[in-house]
């Protein structure tokens, strides 16, 4: 489940024969990582090496299929290298999770262009409601990520199985309460780097197979769903602005970007008033759409 575990990248350390534990520099680690999800979660072995130049001006060539560097100007000085990767829990059952996936499918007929049909699918809201979980809400959300559905149609089962296993699950229980921690880290701890990285994935399971955008109509709800205003002061005055934008006639901000959308959720997670504001934007670099929000704010006190 990438929003959550992975939100903090791997730490990538090296470590000569006798010496301790020291870490990359972080844009080499973020080189490093690169490379290795290419090695081995697309498999392309092409490039194995990568060239490193420390602050000494020493150059190493690390090789993340051996995780070793070799020192080039000097052939006894070769280094251990290190990933400490992401947190994930001891992996769950999946033939169990295979037989709870097939509980909860459903066949209906359905009209096509052909004449009647018979559908298939995943009948999410008993699924739900099994767990005592609101289908409409945050929970929810947390379920469908960590099953890592790239859309809201349907639960696939390959990735309710692999999805919740990874994150430790093999049963009903075992689901429900996997829930609790993230979504303490979304609304109590409110840690932005989660909050970030559930929005973006929020954003293209929410999304049209082909759309860039999203209506402001339908990011509204959402962000009311994973925002709720006890634990983001800021939410409502959003959730406000992007349902009126959605009404204009001939408004500019019928659809949003998956940026203006993330940067939106960090600033309600980063402020708890306007205050300032002005200051805020300036010297902090927030986008048009969080001064546009601002404005409508205002305006409406001013009326």
């Amino acid at each position: 489940m990438a929003f959550y575990y992975e939100a903090e990248p791997p730490t990538w350390k090296y470590k000569e024969r006798y010496g301790d534990w020291k870490k990359f520099p972080k844009r080499t680690g973020v080189k490093l990582e690169k490379l290795y999800k290419k090695i081995f979660e697309e498999h392309d072995t092409s490039v194995v090496e990568y060239v490193w130049n420390n602050e000494d001006q020493n150059t190493y060539k690390i090789n993340l299929q051996t995780m070793s560097a070799q020192n080039q100007h000097s052939y006894y000085r070769n280094s251990d290298v290190s990933r400490e990767g992401y947190p994930y829990p001891p992996p769950g059952n999946k033939n169990t999770l295979a037989k709870i996936h097939a509980k909860y499918m459903t066949t209906v007929e359905e009209e096509g262009d052909n004449g009647p049909e018979m559908v298939t699918f995943f009948e999410m809201s008993e699924f739900f409601g099994a767990m005592g979980i609101d289908p409409d809400g945050l929970e929810a959300l947390i379920v469908l990520a960590m099953c890592e559905v790239d859309t809201f149609l349907d639960v696939e089962k390959k990735k309710f199985c692999e999805g919740l296993a990874k994150c430790g699950c093999s049963n009903i229980n075992d689901i429900k309460n996997a829930v609790t921690p993230i979504r303490n880290k979304l609304l109590v701890q409110k840690n932005v780097k989660v909050l970030k990285s559930f929005a973006r994935w929020l954003f293209v399971a929410a999304k049209e197979d082909s759309a860039r955008t999203i209506s402001t109509a339908q990011l509204s709800l959402l962000l009311k769903i994973m925002c709720p205003v006890a634990n983001f002061p800021l939410s409502p005055n959003f959730v406000a602005f992007l349902a009126a934008e959605s009404e204009k006639e001939d408004g500019d901000r019928k659809t949003c970007s998956r940026d203006d959308w993330v940067m939106m959720v960090e600033f309600v997670c980063a402020k708890e008033s306007w205050n300032n504001f002005e200051e805020l934007v300036e010297d902090e670099g927030w986008p048009l759409i969080i001064s546009e929000c601002y404005e409508s704010v205002t305006n409406k006190g001013e009326n």
